[in-house]
């Protein structure tokens, strides 16, 4: 297996993209989706006819001509907003898109730019689809890889023994085993892990989840040797 290359830049951004785009906001709602109990965020798509007047605003203001991520709180005021890309066609069966740095943040942390990515052989959907997933510092191939990996994983206890190191056999390891064979989990986001500067290994951290709205799940290290694919620690979640 081809180990791919790893730059410093790469892994710098790879640190800063994981921790904001697994950790803190680790996927965008496909449809309304409570953040929290005063606060809704949702993408827009330009060709929906219920937008909220705010929104349009901000579409206008900041060009957006496919789609935009808004979050509003019950009042009516504005918290978050930012322009996506429209949706391309990658290789391996990926469709892709990009949601920009910020534009509008009040009260927030700044938010660099995620790319969202979905293994769909069919026509691309549109960016407010939920099998979009953040996918940051991976190639379109690598998460193909890392997503099939699981599914072999669901499919085969055996293989799902053997993917875990003996030192990463903690004491939740009978919990996430269980959900992952019963499927119960699936991937919600892939990143380049932050600092790994291992020569030999590629480190990458997966988002699993029951559901994009979830508010727990697993953070799980995944390291890509010259054998595959190893998981080395996992750790519970809670957004």
């Amino acid at each position: 297996m081809n180990i791919p290359n790893r730059e410093s830049g790469a892994r710098i951004l790879g640190f800063c993209l994981a921790v904001v785009a697994l950790l803190l906001r680790p996927s965008i709602p496909a449809d309304a989706s409570v953040v929290d109990v005063e606060e809704m965020c949702k993408i827009y798509v330009a060709n929906e006819t219920a937008i909220p007047i705010q929104v349009q605003v901000l579409m206008k203001r900041y060009s957006a001509t496919t789609a935009s991520y808004a979050c509003m709180r019950q009042d009516g005021q504005i918290t978050e907003y930012s322009v996506l890309t429209s949706v391309w066609r990658r290789p391996f069966g990926v469709c892709e898109f990009e949601k920009a740095s910020t534009a509008y943040l009040q009260g927030k942390g700044f938010f660099p730019p995620q790319m969202y990515m979905a293994k769909i052989p069919s026509e691309c959907p549109q960016q407010n689809d939920s099998r979009y997933i953040p996918a940051n510092g991976v190639s379109e191939g690598l998460f193909v890889q890392i997503l099939n990996f699981f599914d072999r994983l669901a499919a085969s206890p055996e293989a799902l023994d053997s993917a875990f190191r003996d030192n990463s056999k903690q004491e939740e390891f009978p919990v996430l085993r269980s959900n992952i064979l019963a499927r119960r989990v699936h991937v919600q986001g892939i990143s380049l892990a932050p600092f790994f500067l291992s020569a030999d290994i590629s480190g990458y951290e997966v988002s699993l989840k029951e559901a994009p709205t979830s508010r727990q799940g697993w953070l799980v290290s995944v390291d890509l040797t010259s054998t595959g694919f190893k998981i080395t620690h996992f750790s519970r979640v809670y957004h």
